[in-house]
Formats: C-alpha cells, structure tokens, sequence
C-alpha cells in the first residue's frame, strides 16, 4: 500500500513504480494506492501509468465502503 497524496507528476510514477516492482519481487497479488478523489488528475495519471506495464492483470477503484475512486486497487499477474 503506499499514500502519494499531495505527489505530483514524476514523483508519483516513481512511487508507484518503486511499489509494483517491489511487490512483483515480494510475490504480491494486489497492492493498493491512494491517491484521493480530488480533481481527478493523480487518478487518471496513475492509470494510464498502469495500462503500459505488462504485470498489471487489472486494477479498478477500492469498493465504495473502502475508498471507492480514491483508492485503485491492482492485480498483478503471477
């Protein structure tokens, strides 16, 4: 799990890639990154960053009672 709240841009791919490939190294199957609802931008580049890595199966927003599209929840392949 890591927070990038309040990141912006680089700083937060770099977050969130150092978090994948740990995990990937850890043999995770989900991870989760909150970014907050906001404007929707951190979102939106986060899963964009998401789509051009060959280990995410998929992710989607956290269920509602859990952060809903604050929190984006990835399953990594094994």
């Amino acid at each position: 799990e890591i927070d990038i709240r309040g990141y912006r841009g680089e700083p937060a791919i770099t977050a969130v890639q150092q978090l994948i490939d740990n995990a990937c190294m850890m043999g995770m199957g989900k991870v989760w990154i909150l970014h907050g609802r906001g404007n929707g931008t951190l979102r939106q580049l986060i899963h964009d960053y998401l789509k051009s890595l060959p280990y995410v199966e998929a992710f989607q927003d956290a269920p509602e009672d859990q952060g809903g599209s604050g929190i984006t929840v990835v399953t990594l392949k094994r």
